[in-house]
């Protein structure tokens, strides 16, 4: 059944289910108060975060990426490096975002001035030439090209920042997602302890008490209300620029817990609420970095899980020591319809059903806490109908264009 009116002489078709939809807004927005929502500015916040992203045809995850970031950290300046090879465009998602006042800036390939390609197979980062990505690749190149790409356009992007007078820079992946660190009693004993028994000991001491900072993370808070309290000392620590976080993968099975979301919104479409089944705490991923550029040396990047070597960063290698860390990243696998780019191939489905088959058998606290808080402070930031269009509609946009690369 379609409805149909006149308008300057054409009919105007308009569909029940969108009324139905645009009925639902309306009544959300009545309910949960669109015309009394919290407007947000950056400079309510004691300091807004900056990111690093290089991404190729990511965008059915970015607008829930865009989003969750600028809530949960919050994220106001962007730095975004699209792939040669991506078939879709990130920008008119990004525009969406820079109406929030978020500063994005896109590197492309006839703009970024990062990297130089020389068709002798030799790479070479070389801030004053331009890159000539006119060249066809093998699959084995290609992927040893990505990764050059990756650890170049992260120190032009620190450079950048730091030239910008911007400080914390998150630097993780479209599929990743900073969250708070609470402890877990399945984490086992602290691996900075090195097996200490007196170490372990202050350690369990002090999280029984309540005066570890772990135990003083507040789902309320923003990551730089969070660090602005001072309560973790590593990110007032002069020398340690560099702080790796934990990593966890959440694998692809959904909860069968009740989800508290707004009605209009779909929890299908949201990694971070629908997925809370994750590895054992005892199986860590390499970490990932938050980074203050404004102390960035201009050390060569070594490795996107711990930047770059020396003291500079936490730890000795890129695995964390989960104990000593206020954040840690979700990594997500998703669906396979997300997970696809153009092109996939049987590899790809392989690599896809190995990442689920890692064995997700914890539900996560931190996931089941938050649940869909942040969600929930977006819709109060900008209001129930732009929050729907800047997420749920965002996506579903974004997946009817990466299907016609399938169908």
């Amino acid at each position: 059944m379609r409805v149909k009116r006149k308008h300057k002489g054409r009919p105007l078709t308009v569909s029940v289910g969108l009324l139905i939809l645009i009925v639902q807004l309306l009544f959300e927005e009545f309910r949960i108060g669109y015309s009394s929502h919290r407007p947000y500015t950056f400079s309510s916040s004691p300091f807004s975060f900056s990111a690093c992203l290089l991404m190729k045809d990511d965008n059915i995850i970015l607008p829930e990426w865009l989003a969750y970031h600028y809530t949960f950290l919050p994220l106001q300046r962007l730095i975004v490096a699209v792939d040669p090879l991506s078939v879709t465009d990130p920008e008119p998602i990004l525009n969406r975002y820079r109406s929030l006042g978020m500063d994005i800036t896109i590197w492309r390939t006839d703009t970024q001035n990062y990297l130089r390609y020389s068709k002798t197979g030799k790479y070479a980062e070389d801030p004053q030439k331009k890159p000539n990505f006119n060249f066809n690749l093998g699959p084995d190149e290609t992927y040893s090209f990505h990764l050059l790409r990756q650890r170049a356009f992260y120190g032009a992007c620190l450079r950048t920042l730091k030239e910008e007078g911007r400080t914390w820079t998150a630097v993780v992946d479209t599929d990743e997602f900073i969250n708070f660190n609470y402890y877990d009693k399945k984490e086992g004993t602290p691996s900075v302890c090195h097996g200490n028994s007196s170490c372990i000991e202050t350690y369990q001491q002090s999280i029984q008490d309540g005066t570890h900072f772990r135990t003083k993370l507040n789902v309320s808070r923003t990551a730089a209300e969070h660090i602005e309290e001072g309560l973790d000392p590593l990110f007032h620590t002069p020398e340690k620029s560099c702080i790796v976080m934990p990593r966890y993968v959440f694998g692809s099975a959904t909860s069968g817990d009740d989800i508290r979301i707004p009605p209009i919104f779909n929890v299908s479409y949201f990694h971070t609420i629908r997925y809370r089944h994750r590895t054992s705490l005892g199986q860590l991923q390499p970490g990932k970095s938050i980074v203050d550029a404004s102390r960035y040396n201009g050390s060569v990047i070594k490795d996107p899980h711990r930047l770059y070597d020396g003291s500079a960063c936490t730890g000795s290698n890129a695995y964390a020591h989960k104990s000593e860390m206020s954040f840690r990243v979700h990594h997500y696998v998703g669906t396979w319809e997300s997970f696809r780019r153009p092109g996939s191939d049987a590899q790809s489905l392989r690599k896809f059903e190995q990442r689920n088959s890692m064995g997700y058998s914890e539900v996560d606290n931190v996931a089941s806490m938050q649940k869909s808080l942040w969600l929930s402070e977006f819709v109060l930031r900008v209001g129930i109908k732009r929050a729907f269009d800047l997420t749920q509609q965002l996506r579903i946009e974004a997946e009817e264009e990466m299907g016609k690369f399938f169908d």
